[in-house]
C-alpha cells in the first residue's frame, strides 16, 4: 500500500495522514472515505496493486482477517477460511490485512507450504484498518455487511460455517462476540486490585479463554520477577516451564526431549481440537512476595502437582542422547567475526556465522530428524562459522558436520530429566 504516513496530511486527517476517525465497533457503519481510499495489496489473482473496500460492496459479507507472517496459529487457519470463502463466494469474501511490508508479505503467501497454494492476496504494510479497527490479537476477524455496518468482531474460534450462516441470514446476534481480556492484568481479578498489592495469589482454570493469546507473562516488582502467568497453553508446558525454572536457577536446562511424559491416558492430557474448539489447554498464574522469589518455581511445581491430577519430578536418569563431539581441527571452524547470523534450519542454504556451538546445538535440539537429545561434548568454547545445506535429514546433517570437523555419536549418559505421571 502506498505509505499513508507518507502523505501530506489532509485538513481532516491526524498528524500521521490517516484521515480522523473514531475506532469502530458493532453496530457502526463503515464511513464512505474508508470504502474508498486506495490499499496496496500483493498476490492479487488479477495482478492489482491496489484495491478498494467498495470493490466488494457487491457481497452479504466481507470478513477482513487481520494477520502476520509471525503469526502460526493465523497461517493455521487459513486453509479452512478459503474453503469457506469459496463454498460461499457467491455472498463472501475475505481479505487479509497485514502491516507486514510488501516483498515480505509477498514471498511469505507464494512460498509458505500451509499456505502457497490457496492463492490468498492480502492488502500490506496497513496502517488505516487496524487504526480504524484495533486490536490487540490476531488473529482478529471483522465482519461488515453489504450495507456498510459491523456485523461482528470475532477470534479464529468464531469464524465457523455456522456463523457464517447466521450472518447471511440476518442473525448476527447470535454469533459470540470476541470479548478482549488485558493480559498485563492479573487474570480474573477486578481492575481496582493492583499488582503490587498482591502478596501470594495463584489461580488454575480449564479450557480455552478467548480473548487471552497462548503463551506466557512475567510478573515483576523493582525488576524482580515474582510471579508467572500461562495462558491457553497444555500442561506438559505449564510443568515443564516450572522445572525449566528451578533448573536455570542451577545453572542447568532442560531440553523437550528430557521430558517423559507417562500417564496411561494421554488423550486427556494434551491438547485436542475437535471442530475449532481446543480442549485440555489451561491458564495459571501464579505470583509470590518479593523476599520469596527465588523460590516462584518450587511454589509453581507444588500447585500443579497439588491441584492438578499428574505429578511431576526431576530425576536423574540415564539416557541415550547425541554427544557433538570434535571430529577434526576445529580451529578451521573458528569464526572470523563479522555479523552474527543464524539460519539454520531456515534458509536453504544455511549457516551459523559468529556464534558458539551451544547456538548449533539449541538449533539441533529443535529439529524433528534426530529424535534423541543432542548436548555439546566439544569443549570448544570459541565462537564457529559453519555452513549448510538446509536439508533437513539427519545423516545429510551428521555428513555436513563430519565435513567441518564434528560429528554425533549416540551415548549414555545420566541426565536431569522431567517425568510427568498420574497421581
Amino acid at each position: 500500500m502506498f505509505s499513508l504516513s507518507a502523505q501530506t496530511p489532509r485538513k481532516d486527517s491526524g498528524a500521521d495522514g490517516l484521515p480522523s476517525t473514531k475506532a469502530l465497533n458493532i453496530g457502526d457503519k463503515i464511513p464512505q472515505f474508508l470504502w474508498d481510499t486506495p490499499l496496496e495489496v500483493v498476490n492479487h489473482p488479477s495482478g492489482q496493486k491496489t484495491i478498494k473496500l467498495s470493490e466488494y460492496r457487491d457481497k452479504k459479507l466481507m470478513i477482513l482477517d487481520f494477520w502476520a507472517t509471525w503469526c502460526s496459529a493465523c497461517i493455521a487457519a487459513m486453509p479452512r477460511i478459503k474453503e469457506l470463502e469459496e463454498k460461499y463466494q457467491k455472498d463472501v469474501t475475505v481479505i487479509a490485512v497485514t502491516r507486514d511490508e510488501a516483498s515480505k508479505a509477498q514471498k511469505f503467501l507464494t512460498t509458505n507450504e500451509t499456505i502457497k497454494g490457496l492463492g490468498i492476496y492480502s492488502v500490506v504494510a496497513d496502517k488505516l484498518l487496524r487504526t480504524v479497527f484495533p486490536h490487540q490479537l490476531i488473529p482478529h476477524y471483522v465482519w461488515i455487511s453489504s450495507d456498510g455496518l459491523v456485523g461482528a468482531i470475532t477470534s479464529s474460534g468464531q469464524l465457523t460455517e455456522g456463523n457464517i450462516i447466521h450472518f447471511l441470514a440476518d442473525k448476527t446476534a447470535q454469533i459470540p462476540v470476541r470479548e478482549l481480556i488485558d493480559p498485563e492484568r492479573p487474570l480474573f481479578l477486578s481492575d481496582k486490585m493492583q499488582l503490587n498489592d498482591l502478596s501470594f495469589f495463584s489461580v488454575l482454570t480449564r479450557d480455552v479463554v478467548d480473548g487471552l493469546p497462548s503463551g506466557n507473562r512475567y510478573r515483576k516488582e523493582n525488576g524482580v520477577i515474582r510471579g508467572r502467568a500461562i495462558t491457553n497453553s497444555s500442561m506438559e508446558f505449564l510443568f515443564s516451564s516450572a522445572a525449566r525454572g528451578i533448573l536455570q536457577a542451577k545453572g542447568k536446562q532442560l531440553l523437550d526431549k528430557e521430558i517423559f511424559v507417562e500417564v496411561k491416558d494421554s488423550s486427556r492430557f494434551y491438547p485436542v481440537k475437535d471442530r475449532d474448539i481446543l480442549s485440555n489447554v489451561f491458564n495459571y498464574e501464579l505470583v509470590v512476595p518479593t523476599e520469596k522469589a527465588d523460590s516462584l518455581y518450587q511454589y509453581m511445581l507444588a500447585d500443579l502437582n497439588r491441584y492438578t491430577s499428574y505429578r511431576a519430578t526431576l530425576e536423574r536418569r540415564k539416557i541415550k542422547c547425541l554427544a557433538l563431539r570434535k571430529k577434526g581441527d576445529l580451529s578451521l571452524i573458528r569464526s572470523k567475526g563479522g555479523k552474527r547470523e543464524n539460519t539454520l534450519p531456515f534458509n536453504k542454504p544455511s549457516k551459523i556465522t559468529n556464534y558458539p556451538l551451544s547456538s548449533l546445538v539449541s538449533r539441533l535440539n529443535d529439529l524433528d530428524c534426530f529424535a534423541l537429545p543432542v548436548i555439546d561434548e566439544t569443549g570448544f568454547m570459541d565462537h564457529v562459522d559453519l555452513t549448510f545445506s538446509g536439508a533437513l535429514a539427519s545423516e545429510t546433517l551428521k555428513s555436513e558436520l563430519n565435513a567441518q570437523g564434528l560429528d554425533l555419536k549416540e551415548v549414555t549418559r545420566t541426565r536431569e530429566v522431567l517425568v510427568i505421571r498420574d497421581k
